[in-house]
């Protein structure tokens, strides 16, 4: 996917935990500090969605984990330079 077509997202009832097994993609990161979603949040989803830009963007590689908490907006899966596979596994951890 390509940052300029993709939103942040974000959840409130569980911590995002994601580790990296094969490939690699680039994360956005905004904390979140009473921006307007675009997508209001779905409690059945537990999922939101943001228009603003990242104020920074991550690379996640294989071998290597990040952790999403409630505060934190994110966009995730954007390639580095080109499109690839990769193969990730995620956890939810419920903090409500």
């Amino acid at each position: 996917m390509d940052s300029a077509t993709e939103q942040m997202e974000a959840h409130r009832k569980y911590v995002d935990v994601q580790y990296m097994i094969t490939g690699a993609e680039l994360v956005g990161h905004m904390l979140y500090s009473g921006q307007v979603p675009s997508k209001e949040y779905s409690d059945a989803e537990d999922f939101m969605l943001f228009p603003d830009t990242p104020s920074f963007f991550s690379l996640f590689s294989a071998g290597t984990f990040m952790v999403f908490f409630p505060t934190d907006l994110h966009m995730p899966c954007i390639k580095v330079t080109e499109t690839a596979k990769v193969k990730k596994i995620v956890i939810k951890v419920r903090v409500q």
